[in-house]
């Protein structure tokens, strides 16, 4: 129980630092914080954290964010399932090649809510380059959250 209400806990966090207000040119720097932290309890609980959680949280995302209904849950259900799938060798990797991987999760996610936005005609088709930079700050942030949530889970004792 008491792993629960912890990884909640890290959770809200998350969503909560994913929806605070943020003024126009600095919203493309901030990371995909849910993803971050259901890569790593993907990583760390993976049979606790999976395919499941990602569905609720990508829905929750889509209902705070206000974008269509699915978006989040599809891309973050994908990326949980191969973290999950792939979690033991994941975690032999480096911390660089974690962030490497983390950036090509995001980019995927970024990649699948843009052909999202293209299909139903939502948003804006002509992007730049600036599009992709969440997963740039996200896989520099990787090894900072890692650390930092590491240490929460050592704090509160939460393990497999």
């Amino acid at each position: 129980m008491k792993t629960f209400f912890a990884v909640t806990l890290s959770f809200l966090a998350a969503l909560i630092l994913a929806i605070i207000p943020l003024p126009t040119w600095a919203i493309w720097f901030r990371p995909d914080w849910v993803l971050l932290a259901l890569i790593y309890w993907s990583l760390m609980l993976p049979e606790r954290v999976g395919v499941n959680v990602a569905f609720c949280l990508g829905l929750l995302m889509d209902v705070l964010t206000g974008t269509l209904l699915g978006e989040h849950a599809l891309a973050y259900v994908a990326v949980a399932y191969f973290t999950v799938r792939f979690c033991p060798l994941i975690r032999l990797f480096p911390i660089w090649q974690q962030a490497l991987l983390i950036f090509i999760f995001t980019f995927l996610v970024q990649a699948f809510k843009f052909w999202i936005w293209g299909l139903s005609g939502t948003g804006a088709i002509s992007v730049g380059w600036i599009y992709w930079l969440p997963g740039i700050i996200s896989a520099i942030l990787w090894p900072v959250i890692y650390t930092l949530l590491k240490g929460y889970q050592g704090r509160y004792r939460i393990y497999e």
